[in-house]
């Protein structure tokens, strides 16, 4: 983003074409929050919402883990953050974890912008180290968007375009990946991935395993679209356009980087999985809440030159830094609400290599063997953020 950010900014100072019209329409104030998508009802909440798992629900929940072999004491979820090409360190360390011997079989994995890339192939194992090592290591800015800058002078709605990027998401998230992803879902285990409603400014969660598990042929192009919005950088990159059904009539959604309302996150508030591990018999000695955080946390001391993008860069940075301990703070209570150990990896202040571009491979490589070594040395996760922030500035 803070490489966009120039582009972007010359293309909002000398744009003169209005945006074309939205066909079809947003829904109606009143409408909106019923929405859904044609085929696959109930795959998605709002994170703010209300939505908590019934009686009924639970149970069937509860037999189908037992019905799985899911009933070994423990119960586990892993969120991963946003961070753009950050995320390479989210991979390596996910590979040095599986080498080193004790990474569980996660119930939940949650996922924001970056992370919702990584998270399907975290959710289906170590088997799939290698893809991600491919993706966070092989590719480069021109592997994955290209640079549209006339095209938003004249209207349109980002400064690059990302279908590179749609091209490697329809060769990896094929209709095999997706019947992984259901056959896991229907074991009892959880796949969530976090994209911003930018009509409503509300973080949405999309169930991916209940996606894949309608078995219908457009399942795999849904997930596709989630994952990419997600991950799709407002102004910088595409908006993706959702058509969705309310009341018998048909509008048009626009979801943005989830990490525009969501750093990282690990379940909805409104969801207590306290109650849900004591219905599966899991002792709070069996249960752990695993984020990675595709970046470094605490301020740096950084004076920016005193130009407009420069300062524009530094104040969207430290925006980003401070969103993301509130939401780790935030998860760290819902872990101690629910009685689930919380464990933190981030990026140490130790690194201090610098891109070259946006999605520079360098960068991405050192990165990736940095949590690679990390992890496989047996990491010293941090189990409460306020601790962390009182080292703070030095």
């Amino acid at each position: 983003m803070m490489r966009i950010l120039p582009s972007l900014a010359l293309a909002v100072l000398v744009a003169c074409t209005p945006p074309p019209p939205r066909i079809p329409d947003a829904p109606p104030p009143e409408r909106y929050a019923l929405a859904e998508i044609p085929g696959f009802p109930g795959v998605r909440t709002f994170y703010d919402g209300s939505y908590e798992p019934g009686r009924e629900e639970l149970a069937a929940f509860v037999r189908q883990r037992r019905k799985a072999g899911l009933d070994h004491g423990r119960f586990t979820i892993l969120a991963l953050s946003g961070g753009g090409p950050d995320g390479a360190f989210g991979a390596g360390f996910l590979r040095g974890w599986s080498e080193h011997g004790d990474r569980p079989v996660f119930d939940v994995v949650t996922g924001v912008s970056t992370g919702a890339l990584i998270a399907p192939f975290a959710f289906l194992g170590p088997e799939f180290d290698d893809e991600l090592e491919r993706f966070y290591t092989n590719v480069s800015t021109e592997n994955l968007l290209t640079f549209t800058l006339f095209r938003a002078l004249f209207g349109g709605s980002a400064v690059a375009d990302t279908e590179p990027l749609r091209q490697i998401l329809r060769a990896t998230v094929d209709d095999a990946l997706t019947a992984r992803i259901a056959a896991e879902h229907g074991r009892g285990r959880r796949l969530l991935v976090a994209t911003t409603h930018i009509d409503s400014q509300r973080p949405v969660i999309w169930d991916l395993g209940a996606i894949a598990a309608t078995g219908r042929p457009d399942a795999p192009e849904l997930i596709r679209k989630v994952m990419l919005a997600s991950a799709s950088i407002p102004g910088a990159f595409p908006p993706v356009l959702f058509q969705v059904e309310a009341d018998g009539e048909t509008y048009q959604e626009v979801h943005v980087d989830g990490g525009v309302t969501l750093s990282i996150f690990a379940y909805p508030p409104s969801v207590n999985l306290g109650l849900v591990a004591d219905a599966l018999g899991v002792p709070r000695s069996g249960r752990t809440l695993y984020l990675i955080r595709n970046a470094k946390l605490l301020p740096e001391y950084a004076p920016p030159p005193l130009g407009v993008i420069e300062i524009a860069q530094r104040s969207v940075s430290t925006l980003i830094k401070s969103q993301t301990l509130g939401n780790l703070l935030a998860a760290e209570g819902l872990a101690a609400r629910d009685g689930f150990a919380f464990r933190l990896a981030f990026v140490p202040d130790s690194f201090n290599r610098s891109a070259e571009e946006l999605f520079d491979r360098d960068y991405m490589r050192a990165l990736y063997d940095l949590g690679y070594t990390l992890a496989r040395e047996g990491y010293r996760w941090l189990d409460s953020v306020l601790g962390l922030l009182g080292r703070a500035g030095g």
